[in-house]
């Protein structure tokens, strides 16, 4: 993982566990009064000293910014992973075109519940 000024950058081994993170900082978030915008995905990364960098993690990037305060998006990547997680519910967000990504990305909002 990886401060950036006011974001965090986190690295995870599961989708599963992703969603179970970013769904618990936001709710911590909300009750602090620091409305978080969320993104993930799910892809390649490389690893430098200390950063990560690459596509997976400009498109992560891309699709925290089409949250709202205390929401968690996810591509279709992370959904097709994790879409059999107890707990969770996704609502589709349609395609959405982000910049430096020259395929528009299916995105799904996350919700706690069945």
């Amino acid at each position: 993982g990886k401060l950036l000024g006011d974001g965090v950058l986190a690295v995870f081994t599961s989708a599963r566990q992703a969603i179970e993170v970013a769904l618990a900082c936001a709710t911590s978030g909300d009750e602090a009064g620091l409305p978080l915008h969320v993104g993930l995905h799910a892809g390649d990364v490389i690893r430098e000293d200390n950063n990560v960098y690459g596509g997976a993690v400009n498109i992560a990037s891309r699709i925290s910014g089409l949250s709202a305060p205390g929401e968690v998006l996810v591509s279709e990547t992370v959904r097709s992973l994790a879409r059999t997680s107890a707990g969770v519910r996704f609502e589709d967000r349609g395609e959405q075109a982000l910049k430096g990504v020259g395929e528009p990305v299916r995105v799904w909002a996350v919700r706690e519940g069945e």
